[in-house]
């Protein structure tokens, strides 16, 4: 022993003397050899066995007493020397009932490992002072510290080992157990209260076990297990107050199956398991954890629970680990408490967190540390997220029947596993999907508001997801039924809101398997740079800014993607990808005017398809095959541009209100040949304008143009209509309406009837096609006319074609069918009127440059031209009307007088049964020699002729005037086809109720020395051959004609006229004379 040690003993020694008054009676241990309590040598003032005394064991040097055969009660114990060692052995107690003792050296009890019990008793609170240490040594109750007092541990002192601490204690030292000075057992037991005010400890391979004690270290105390040390709280339960407790290296803070620990206000640095059955209760301020917390480590079926009682913080550096599946691992709160997690703190693994929570950390789904199951459920209270809330690989973060609220800022992250929604609400924040994963609606009905997606969704089958009015922000893609199950997966917006974001909804499966709703009165608008594709259903009251599209290429069930049940505004795009329908159905789609502002219908390869639907302005665009086609019912065009091909199927209406149609593509009318009708319907004054054209494709009443009573359709300039059917609507038409069977798949008549028409461009009928104007009145103005394109423009029964031309080219031709009106007409076509139809010529007339042929047939039903008032048949180009069949049965009637003009010709069989006016050609006859009848008086103008051909045998044509015949003009007189003048022939030419006057000019035959002869008489005039020198006319050149040519010559007559110079003159008296001398054949 050193020099300074000795003098610290003997000081010490000294101070317990000096003492001695306050102790009561002292005894000091006199025998430096060491030696048994119970020797009465050992001590200078016997031994201390009772109250009022002291036992103090001082001297210089190393020795060794045993309490073996007494069990004293003292006051004090001072052991002063610090190489003393007292040993209470198995079966003998020590009790201390004063104030301090003093412990330098070592108090051990039960050394030999008995199963009898060495104890300390403590009376009265009683401090334990020194630098020494108190070891138990024997497990379970064979070492142990007991009450009722309690024991103060100096700040310097040791109390170690295993066995049992009963007494409370307040420990100012070290409280530790530790297996190192055992003889039996790794465990030291505190079954008291303690307030530990500096350090208890659990040493390499020991056991600090406590069990239904109270440990407060508010004032600064830890708890720490060493490395490959365990501080284990059994099911009798601890609570810690405050302090820290920590682990080093692999030790182990562990609540045992059946246990309970309280942490009120504590600091956690270390490893904290708590087993299955376990709990861990949190009170006061909170938990501050540095370390690992884990939850049923086992992978039981028995419950690990961490509970915050009080509403408190969750803080520090480290992290809860929850490893089994279930509510085999537990983060609760109690009823009305809440947990706060800081920014630094992480929940990890599986479980369930029923906890109400605010989140600044992360809780994170992480099946890595799981021994059983890979879903982590936020479940029965609400939750805060304002930092992460994640999902790792292979794992599923599951929000179950509670609110997330991420309006601080949070964000729901996958990193590489699920989020799964099961009848759960999220306000605001984010999802991310950095790692892969998706955000789920696994169950149930969802409540997403205000939540931005970064990342995949999928709205599973039987499952809702419902947005409020903050509406979402989707910049990633959201699957709807992507499984094609025929139970229905909806997004439903509960109050006006808009769908934003960069993102796509994907619906992936058709009918009602797919929806996108809104509530009643509820408006979704739809953000610019956002898409809807698939197939399915929206149902929505929906304002679209961004792309609507029907994509089969994101289908797993069907190909139609359906716009229904409430209108729609349309600013942007609907469209129809390829082998896609979108179907309009029942539902208005605004596109422009007061609501839209410029929307456009895509069929982009597929087709758009109208059900009972309504498009108000904007576009209709097609791609490649695209189409927009009605599908059923009736459906409205207001203000729409077709800049793509249309469809009107059989069964099917489109009507155009007042806004009007603009289509620059081609519509196509009933292009299945079906005998079911479709039309074209305009209920109000409007226009039908474009580039286009519609194909009307069936003929009869299966493809019709119609306007609703007092309403006109304006068909623009550069618009077309052709094909085959009705146009019965109220039109005036600037553009071009054609009859054309190249368009048809059944039937080549193209029908104008109806409501009358004005027609200020093109009518006309291609080749093999027939258009027909029945029953309605057509007015032609400016360049306004009907074309026989290489095909008939025919006029049915009441039809009326007021001004403008008649045209043909080709082989078209023109043909009236039934009672037609011609009023101030021209003609330039080929024209047929037939048996038994009449065509009335009003206003003025007719300027007639074609050929217009009554009843070229020859039927004995009449074909006639009527003139119900004065009026003229006119020409600027040679027009014939030829009256085909004889007698009344080819007619040009009355009551009005008809004026044949300058250039025009009336020919043929029939009758003018009218008064008549010929200033222009009358040439009797048809394919020959005929006879034309007149039954009223025949006024023959100064500029009017007569064409007569004759023939054999006295045959010639002739003009019979029933009335009078007022001669003037021209008579044209030749030869018919073969024929030539013979002598002495005589032909009637007219014959007439009364001949007044003569022909102005007589073109005849002069043939060798024989002339034709034109002879007036008062009811006919004939057309004679003679010898030019037979001026008497009698047949035969004889001495008489000479006095008849001189009585010719004094009167002037045309027959004085021998040598043909138009004048009558001297000279012409030696030419008769030639003339006679020739003689006659």
């Amino acid at each position: 022993m050193n020099m300074n040690r000795k003098l610290s003993a003997a000081a010490t020694l000294l101070s317990a003397l000096t003492a001695s008054n306050a102790m009561g009676q002292v005894s000091n241990w006199t025998n430096s050899a060491g030696g048994t309590w119970n020797v009465f040598g050992n001590w200078d003032a016997g031994i201390p066995m009772t109250t009022g005394q002291s036992a103090v064991f001082g001297l210089g040097s190393p020795y060794g007493v045993s309490i073996s055969t007494i069990s004293p009660t003292i006051d004090e114990l001072h052991i002063t020397n610090p190489d003393v060692t007292l040993v209470v052995v198995p079966g003998r107690t020590l009790g201390l009932a004063g104030a301090t003792s003093t412990n330098n050296g070592l108090i051990d009890l039960n050394i030999t490992g008995s199963s009898a019990n060495s104890i300390i008793r403590i009376d009265n609170a009683h401090t334990m002072n020194g630098t020494g240490a108190i070891r138990l040594r024997t497990l379970g109750d064979n070492a142990r510290i007991d009450g009722p007092g309690t024991l103060t541990n100096g700040a310097a002192h040791t109390i170690r080992g295993v066995g049992q601490i009963n007494a409370p204690v307040t420990n100012n030292g070290l409280i530790t157990g530790d297996i190192s000075v055992s003889l039996s057992g790794n465990t030291l037991e505190i079954q008291s209260d303690v307030t530990n005010n500096a350090f208890m400890r659990a040493e390499a391979t020991s056991i600090l076990g406590l069990e239904g004690t109270t440990i407060d270290q508010t004032g600064g105390g830890s708890i720490v297990a060493a490395d490959a040390g365990s501080v284990n709280v059994n099911n009798l339960g601890a609570t810690i107050l405050g302090g820290t407790v920590g682990t080093e290296g692999t030790g182990e803070f562990n609540i045992a199956g059946g246990g309970a620990a309280t942490f009120d206000s504590v600091t956690s640095t270390g490893f904290i398991d708590v087993d299955p059955s376990g709990n861990l209760n949190i009170t006061g301020a909170g938990l501050l954890n540095d370390g690992v917390i884990m939850l049923n480590r086992t992978g039981s079926s028995a419950n690990s629970v961490l509970t915050f009682v009080d509403s408190g913080m969750l803080t520090g550096t480290g992290e809860v680990q929850m490893r089994t599946l279930d509510d085999n691992a537990q983060l609760n709160t109690a009823m009305g408490s809440t947990i706060t997690q800081s920014a630094s703190h992480t929940v990890r693994g599986v479980g369930d967190l029923n906890a109400s929570f605010v989140n600044n950390g992360t809780v994170s789904a992480d099946v890595s540390v799981s021994l059983s199951g890979n879903d982590l459920d936020l479940q029965t209270e609400n939750k805060v997220n304002n930092s992460l809330m994640t999902a790792e690989v292979g794992s599923d973060l599951r929000i179950i029947a509670v609110a997330v609220d991420q309006l601080g800022g949070g964000s729901l992250v996958s990193n590489g596993g699920e989020i799964q929604l099961n009848d759960a609400t999220i306000e605001g924040g984010t999802y991310f999907a950095p790692g892969g994963g998706v955000l789920r609606s696994d169950t149930g009905t969802q409540v997403l508001s205000g939540l931005t997606l970064n990342g995949p969704m999928i709205i599973d089958p039987s499952t809702v997801v419902l947005v409020d009015a903050d509406g979402m922000t989707n910049n990633s893609i959201v699957e709807l039924n992507q499984v094609g199950s025929s139970a229905n997966s909806v997004v439903r917006f509960t109050a006006s809101a808009t769908l934003d974001g960069t993102g796509e909804y994907q619906m992936r499966t058709s009918v009602d398997n797919s929806q996108v709703n809104t509530d009643a009165e509820v408006v979704l608008t739809h953000g610019a740079s956002h898409t809807i594709r698939g197939v399915g259903e929206i149902n929505a009251m929906l304002v679209n800014d961004g792309e609507i599209r029907a994509d089969v290429s994101v289908s797993v069930s069907g190909n139609i993607l359906e716009i229904q049940t409430n209108d729609k505004i349309n600013n942007n795009i609907m469209a129809a990808d390829a082998g896609s329908n979108l179907d309009i159905d029942s539902v208005t789609i605004f596109q422009a005017g007061g609501e839209g502002l410029g929307g456009t219908l895509l069929a982009n390869e597929g087709n758009i398809r109208l059900i009972n639907a309504m498009i108000q302005g904007g576009q209709y665009l097609s791609v490649g095959g695209g189409q927009l086609n009605t599908s059923f019912g009736n459906s409205l065009l207001s203000g729409v541009t077709l800049n793509g091909p249309s469809f009107i199927n059989a069964s099917h209406n489109i009507s155009v209100d007042g806004d009007g149609l603009v289509n620059n593509g081609v519509m196509q009318m009933n292009p299945q040949g079906s005998a079911a009708n479709a039309e074209l319907h305009f209920i109000d004054n409007t226009v039908l304008d474009g580039t286009g054209e519609i194909q009307m494709k069936t003929g009869f009443t299966n493809t019709q143009i119609n306007t609703d009573p007092t309403f006109v359709m304006t068909h623009g300039v550069n618009h077309t209509i052709r094909g085959v059917g009705n146009i019965n609507a109220a039109l005036i038409n600037n553009g071009t309406i054609t009859a054309d069977a190249s368009v048809s798949v059944s039937g080549n008549i193209l029908e104008i009837e109806g409501e009358d028409k004005t027609n200020a461009a093109v009518m006309s009928a291609a080749g093999g096609s027939i258009l027909e104007l029945t029953a309605m009145t057509l007015t032609q103005t400016g360049a306004g006319h009907l074309l026989a394109d290489e095909g008939q423009v025919r006029f049915n029964g009441g039809a009326t074609v007021v001004g403008g031309r008649i045209d043909a080219v080709g082989a078209g031709n023109a043909f009236v069918n039934g009672p037609t009106t011609f009023t101030d007409v021209t003609n330039n076509a080929p024209l047929v009127v037939d048996a038994s139809d009449t065509l009335t010529i009003s206003g003025d007339g007719m300027v007639n440059n074609g050929f217009v042929s009554v009843n070229p047939g020859q039927s004995a039903a009449d074909g006639i031209i009527a003139f119900p008032a004065d009026g003229f048949l006119n020409t600027a180009g040679g027009g014939e009307v030829r009256l085909e069949a004889s007698l009344g049965n080819s007619q040009i009637d009355g009551p009005g007088t008809v004026t044949n003009g300058p250039g025009h010709t009336i020919s043929g069989i029939g009758t003018i049964d009218t008064n008549f006016i010929n200033g222009g050609s009358i040439e009797p006859g048809k394919d020959g020699i005929g006879t034309l009848n007149a039954s009223g008086d025949v006024t023959f103008a100064s500029f009017g002729s007569m064409n007569i051909e004759f023939g054999a045998a006295n045959q010639s044509d002739r003009l019979a005037v029933t009335g009078t015949a007022n001669l003037a003009g021209t008579l044209n007189v030749v030869p018919a086809t073969g024929a030539m003048a013979t002598l002495n022939f005589d032909y009637v030419v007219l014959t007439a109720g009364s001949v007044v006057g003569t022909f102005d000019t007589e073109n005849i035959i002069i043939d060798g020395n024989l002339i034709t002869r034109v002879i007036y008489e008062p009811t006919q005039v004939r057309i004679i051959t003679r010898c030019i020198a037979d001026t008497n006319l009698d047949g035969a050149v004889t001495a008489a004609d000479f006095s008849a040519w001189v009585a010719a010559f004094n009167a002037g007559s045309d027959i004085a006229d021998q040598n043909f110079d138009g004048n009558v003159s001297p000279a012409d008296f030696s030419a008769w004379v030639a003339n006679f001398n020739q003689g006659c054949p």
